[in-house]
């Protein structure tokens, strides 16, 4: 894995380097989004046995000396298993990844030893309150250039307890960033996605339980303050 950002994740790059890359995540939503996706690639190869020598052992200091570490490295052993076993969860490697999306760019700088600016800072929350497909006026929001956003909705009628995930795709079907595994607070759903992670125009949240889609939020999102 010797691509710019599994150098940056492993940190292999030197310090200028690794400041260059930084000033880009914080500037450059393409730029964050692969090295998101590279960070997925690490931990589901790490989770199937690819990873080996010197780059599992960068790997496991680097991700796996706390809860939230070892709970995503879990919950990729878990994926490939059911992927390799041809379960209800297999998916395509690239959707897979998007489980592990980062929730923003503080927590991926502090992984790789860069300190950013300032910590991504919540910028605007909205609660979901009409479950669509389709069927009547998206609820438009407004989304800054950067930060985090809160989405809330109650949690779906009729599902069981348990874990939800949440799917955000663009107004063409392209999935633009997945959730965690999430617990209802009370009795909500409660996410956040970066503010740089919701394309501008029509796009759709969809809130999974297993495999089955259980809840559509049609949005329709607007660049700006709220």
């Amino acid at each position: 894995m010797t691509a710019p950002e599994y150098r940056y994740l492993l940190g292999r790059l030197d310090e200028a380097e690794r400041e260059a890359v930084a000033a880009r995540l914080l500037e450059d939503p393409e730029s964050l989004a692969r090295v998101e996706e590279a960070e997925n690639d690490l931990f589901d190869a790490y989770a199937s046995g690819r990873l080996s020598g010197d780059d599992r052992r960068r790997f496991e200091e680097r991700f796996l000396k706390d809860a939230e570490g070892r709970r995503r490295l879990a919950f990729a052993r878990a994926l490939h298993r059911k992927t390799r076993k041809g379960g209800l969860f297999q998916v395509a490697g690239a959707v897979a990844a998007g489980v592990f999306l980062l929730a923003g760019v503080g927590w991926l700088m502090r992984r790789t030893g860069t300190a950013p600016p300032a910590e991504p800072v919540l910028v605007a929350s909205y609660r979901l309150t009409a479950a669509t497909r389709g069927t009547s006026a998206p609820q438009e929001v407004r989304i800054p250039q950067t930060g985090l956003v809160e989405w809330r909705t109650a949690v779906p009628a009729g599902t069981r307890e348990g874990a939800y995930q949440v799917e955000l795709a663009g107004g063409r079907g392209d999935v633009r960033w997945t959730s965690a595994p999430l617990e209802p607070t009370g009795a909500d759903l409660v996410w956040q996605t970066p503010a740089t992670a919701v394309p501008e125009g029509a796009c759709v949240f969809t809130i999974r339980t297993g495999s089955r889609a259980v809840a559509y939020f049609d949005v329709k999102a607007v660049r700006g303050s709220p």
